[in-house]
């Protein structure tokens, strides 16, 4: 598609609402890792790695496998609430222990 229509695929992306005070708690909590990591040698070594899926009951969709084909990237940007009822799977990740779960929630 992208060389015989001049087609480009493009992905439709949700994003949460930041607040402007949000950049400042990211920069203090990245610069607070950083002095730990030069502090304490071996200490990332103990710190689990987590990740979570959310499954929403009330119909909303992942659209991270949605892929729309054009000539120009949409600007179109879809804003979602974080509330209503769901299923959440989490594990966790450790360099000594390895995997922790799935759990779900």
């Amino acid at each position: 598609m992208s060389k015989d229509l001049q087609l480009f695929p493009y992905r439709i992306s949700t994003h949460q609402v930041l607040k402007p005070e949000d950049m400042a708690k990211c920069v203090e909590r990245c610069e607070w890792f950083n002095g730990k990591l030069e502090r304490t040698q071996g200490w990332l070594n103990n710190i689990w790695f987590s990740d979570e899926a959310h499954f929403h009951l009330n119909g909303a969709v992942n659209n991270h496998n949605n892929v729309f084909w054009g000539q120009e990237h949409p600007e179109e940007i879809s804003e979602k609430h974080l509330k209503g009822a769901k299923v959440t799977a989490w594990i966790a990740f450790n360099a000594k222990h390895g995997l922790l779960g799935p759990y779900w929630f």
